[in-house]
C-alpha cells in the first residue's frame, strides 16, 4: 500500500499531510491559516501514486453550526472533485479533507465569517463523500 499523498494549502481554502491528532499545537495560531466557506484549492505536495507532487486540487469548503470532529471540536466538510496534474491532464476524484470521515477541526477566528484550520492537512480518497 502507498502512503497518502500530502496536500498543502495554497489559497483562502485547503490543506493536508499527517493526521490530525487529540493534541492540539501549543499556540493556537501555530500551522494555522485563515479561511472560509466556499471554493477550495489545494496542492500535493508530496505526491504518491497517481497524485504526483504539485497536482493541484479544486473543491468546496463548508461549515456548518453543529458540525464537530471526532474529537467533539467544531469542524469544516472539505470535498474534492478535479485533479489537475502539473503537465496540464485532468480528473474527476473523489477526495475527502482530512480522514474517511470528511471532516477537519476549525479554530475560531477574530474576523467576521472566518476560521482558522491547520494549513497542512490529511485527505483521504472516497468511493463516495462521507
Amino acid at each position: 500500500m502507498s502512503p497518502s499523498p500530502t496536500l498543502g494549502a495554497i489559497a483562502p481554502q485547503a490543506a493536508s499531510s499527517t493526521r490530525q491528532s487529540s493534541k492540539r499545537p501549543r499556540s493556537r495560531t501555530a500551522g494555522y491559516g485563515l479561511y472560509r466557506e466556499g471554493p477550495l484549492i489545494g496542492r500535493i505536495t508530496d505526491g504518491a501514486g497517481l497524485l504526483v507532487t504539485g497536482t493541484l486540487l479544486y473543491g468546496q469548503l463548508w461549515t456548518t453550526p453543529g458540525l464537530i470532529d471526532e474529537f467533539g471540536e467544531e469542524a469544516i466538510i472539505g470535498r474534492y472533485s478535479r485533479a489537475v496534474l502539473p503537465n496540464g491532464q485532468e480528473y474527476p476524484v473523489c477526495i475527502a479533507l482530512g480522514g474517511s470521515d470528511g471532516r477537519m477541526p476549525r479554530e475560531p477566528s477574530e474576523k467576521p465569517g472566518t476560521f482558522r484550520m491547520l494549513r497542512d492537512s490529511p485527505i483521504s480518497a472516497v468511493w463516495r463523500w462521507p
